[in-house]
């Protein structure tokens, strides 16, 4: 494998010496030895590297593997624009020349360049050190909101969070950031915070207060910059206060890269005498024996809201050599952790009361022990900024099967259902999800058809989008039609799939189209075949001989012989069809091109259990103690029974009051308690209600003795999978199926978790009281214990899941 890193900044700078080449050293542990790493520098002016200083540098970054690229800076402008479209060719160029497997972006402004650079190579980025580093340059000041510069950057930063293959974010608010910034949470996000190498920093390194003069002075340290994101005048006005605060005793070691010049005119400003601040510019090697000089620390980032989402790599240095730190307020978790901890002060005002109260506190804190004191910094760096932390960020990157080693791969669902529609939820969605939990390689496209039933406020809709982003889900609602003029309106949904589908293909080639069900199917074949694309269809079934069997449509109307048509023509040509039933696995084979897979409607028994808490509660609150009682989940009318079900509980009643009928339905109460009526039922035998969760439809069905499915015994039928004999028999629930209703009639007899009736109606209820009353006599824990194992191995989830697994890993 190998890398290409690209910085923004020269190699002498700080953020290059003090992380950037102590990660690049621990992504090369994982990458292999025939691996190569290139790091590219931004070199500026001021810090260009001698001929010797380079060749140090390239033996030195040679012995791990890696090898240095300059480029000359140049500060934003004509020319820096001509010099980064040069360099984009250049590094093109570089990318196929050197083969290069990953861009690895340190920061968000070097992540502009990964970016297009991916675009222009088809090779995966990582953006190391994600921030918000827009809106950090216009809060401390260097850039104006509406910039050129800004606008550019902070576009880059949203497709940064969009298009990566990984970010490293500092902090891990800074996934919260990135909703409300960006619109999206990076898909497979990590935190890696500022992380420092403990055996470099350590209580083992040898000071040099001797021979700086320090000798029982109070050394405040400070390794940084001046001015940017950092304070300037404030830093010297602390200074001041600290002098006239502990007179000749304290001593500024500043140890910074700005210009001696203006340092000894800051002091003169702040009437700090000669020799009080010691300005030194040194290698960042030479860094832990300064700090080790030190009794506290000074970090005087300016506290910018942006800051929140950062984290400064001297933090880390500075607990590593147990110093306390004085540091302005909201900086990453770092302020609040010092304050909440007691190992530092909180440094939030600027005029001379306040940072005589900041000094005080401060004393506070030098006065405990010291070894005490040190011991516990330490130990809070060794927890939060170890470099094992960030390794072991990068072995999930780069290691053995690790993610960057991965194919990506995109995937489009087209489904005819709504996002809230349980029936998406409940299979195909859980399904996917999974996938995309266990595959961090994987992406999806999800276009739905949003139904005004259930439709999102623009609130709703935007909070699910940011959401579901952070799963690498990419949804696209478009709106469902309806009503008159139902073949007109299905083309005109097909365009809109099949314009949507184009904006997402062109943009990135996908490795299958998934349809659900076989309207979506339909629509998701007119894609899959134009672009050249695998289809796979889950739950086919031959939706158009239902309707037409339920009197829905007839076999004279336009709708059904185009669809019906069409119907058989996606089986056909699918590269993947997944169907409920073994009847219509026999039914397709030798008639398809592709692969055929049973796949039932199934329930995931971390889901539905019988949950006897949820029984007696329920029992209690509708007094159903010493009641038998039927649940049935769904709808009526349609491709299901409608007054036959209360006609066939009415005659069942009749025969044994002690039945009591439970309705879980979405469709509208007043329509089925009329329904009921006309039933002959009291309101004391039934009770209608819905679910606003599965944890609602497990309650109900746990409460339940027995469930009822109710579907009519149609030929097609049999080629059905209905959900709920699944979600029944998780739950330990026995049910009720028609004769011929897919394999439930079957499983039902041969495992003895339910009964079989040829129809549903009021002439069925002797046959089907005596059936019930012989499978409910018998021990409830066994019966329970019995169905459950059944539906584990006839609707068990896992089935599905693995099938999923299988094929979205060979497409």
């Amino acid at each position: 494998m190998n890398i290409l890193v690209l910085t923004y900044w020269s190699f002498k700078e700080p953020l290059v010496q003090a992380a950037t080449i102590g990660y690049i050293k621990e992504i090369r542990k994982y990458i292999g030895t025939e691996g190569q790493i290139y790091l590219l520098t931004m070199e500026k002016r001021a810090l260009q590297l001698s001929a010797t200083e380079r060749q140090s540098a390239e033996n030195m970054l040679a012995e791990h593997g890696i090898e240095l690229i300059t480029k000359n800076y140049h500060y934003f402008g004509l020319q820096a624009a001509l010099a980064w479209i040069k360099n984009l060719l250049w590094l093109t160029m570089f990318c196929r020349k050197k083969k290069i497997d990953i861009i690895h972006a340190r920061g968000s402004t070097a992540g502009l360049t990964a970016h297009i650079l991916s675009r222009l190579t088809k090779k995966k980025f990582v953006v190391d050190g994600f921030e918000p580093h827009a809106d950090s340059m216009v809060e401390n000041g260097t850039w104006k909101k509406g910039s050129l510069s800004f606008r550019i950057l902070h576009w880059s930063e949203k497709q940064q969070a969009r298009n990566a293959a990984a970010v490293l974010a500092m902090t891990e608010n800074m996934a919260d950031y990135s909703a409300e910034a960006y619109g999206c949470i990076p898909g497979n996000f990590f935190v890696r915070p500022g992380c420092v190498d403990l055996t470099v920093f350590n209580e083992h390194v040898t000071d040099i207060r001797a021979s700086l003069g320090l000798t029982g002075k109070l050394v405040c340290v400070y390794a940084g910059k001046l001015g940017g994101i950092y304070l300037k005048e404030e830093v010297f006005a602390f200074y001041a206060a600290c002098y006239e605060r502990f007179g000749d005793e304290f001593r500024a070691l500043l140890l910074s890269d700005h210009p001696e010049t203006e340092v000894e005119h800051l002091a003169k400003k702040h009437h700090l005498p000669a020799g009080l601040v010691i300005h030194r510019h040194v290698l960042h090697s030479d860094i832990p024996k300064y700090l080790a000089s030190a009794d506290f620390a000074l970090n005087p980032v300016k506290s910018v809201p942006s800051k929140k989402y950062c984290t400064s790599i001297k933090d880390g240095e500075y607990w590593a050599m147990g110093l306390p730190v004085v540091i302005t307020p909201d900086i990453s978790s770092d302020s609040d952790l010092i304050e909440r901890e007691e190992i530092g002060v909180i440094w939030d005002r600027f005029d001379r009361d306040s940072l005589q109260t900041v000094l005080h506190k401060l004393e506070i804190v030098l006065a405990k022990d010291r070894s005490a004191l040190q011991a516990k910094i330490r130990g809070i760096a060794r927890e939060r900024r170890d470099l094992k932390i960030a390794s072991e960020n990068y072995r999930l990157l780069y290691g053995e099967n690790g993610l960057l080693r991965k194919e990506s791969k995109q995937f489009l669902a087209l489904i005819y259902n709504s996002l809230r529609d349980p029936l998406f939820q409940n299979l195909v969605y859980s399904y996917l999800e999974k996938q995309l939990e266990e595959h961090p390689n994987y992406r999806l496209n999800l276009v739905t058809f949003e139904q005004d039933k259930y439709a999102f406020t623009a609130e709703e809709q935007q909070r699910h989008q940011i959401h579901l982003t952070s799963q690498r889900i990419d949804w696209r609602p478009v709106k469902y039609h309806s009503g008159s003029f139902k073949l007109f309106k299905k083309l005109l949904d097909l365009t809109n799939a099949f314009v949507t589908a184009t904006k997402i293909i062109v943009r990135k080639r996908q490795n299958l189209v998934i349809s659900f069900a076989n309207t979506s199917a339909v629509i998701s074949h007119f894609v899959a075949q134009f672009f050249r694309t695998p289809l796979l269809i889950y739950s086919y079934e031959p939706h158009s001989d239902f309707l037409k069997e339920f009197g829905i449509w007839t076999a004279n109307s336009v709708t059904y012989q185009i669809m019906h048509r069409l119907e058989w023509r996606v089986g056909r040509k699918a590269a993947y069809v997944l169907t409920g039933t073994r009847h219509m696995v026999e039914a397709l084979k030798g008639k398809t091109r592709g692969l055929v897979f049973r796949a039932p409607s199934s329930a995931d028994d971390r889901v539905f259990y019988f949950d006897n808490i949820a029984r007696q509660e329920i029992r209690r609150q509708y007094n159903l103690q010493n009641r038998k009682v039927i649940v049935y989940v769904g709808k009526f009318g349609g491709i299901y029974y409608q007054t036959e079900i209360i006609d066939f509980f009415a005659a069942l009643h009749a025969l044994d009051p002690s039945y009591f009928l439970l309705i879980v339905t979405p469709q509208d109460h007043q329509e089925i308690d009329a329904m009921c009526a006309d039933g002959g039922l009291n309101k004391s035998d039934y009770l209608i209600t819905e679910t606003a969760s599965q944890a609602d439809v497990r309650g109900y069905n746990s409460a339940a003795d027995i469930g009822l499915t109710a579907v009519p015994p149609y030929p097609s039928q049999r080629f059905r999978s209905p959900v709920k004999v699944g979600e029944y028999l998780m739950c330990g629930l026995p049910y009720i199926t028609m004769q011929g209703v897919s394999e439930d009639d079957e499983v039902a007899e041969k495992n003895n978790v339910g009964i079989v009736l040829p129809a549903l109606g009021a002439a069925q209820a002797d046959d089907a009281h005596s059936k019930i009353s012989d499978l409910l006599h018998q021990d409830p824990t066994t019966l329970r214990d019995r169905c459950r194992e059944v539906g584990k191995s006839y609707r068990g989830r896992q089935q599905v899941d693995q099938l999923f697994g299988r094929i979205l890993s060979e497409a």
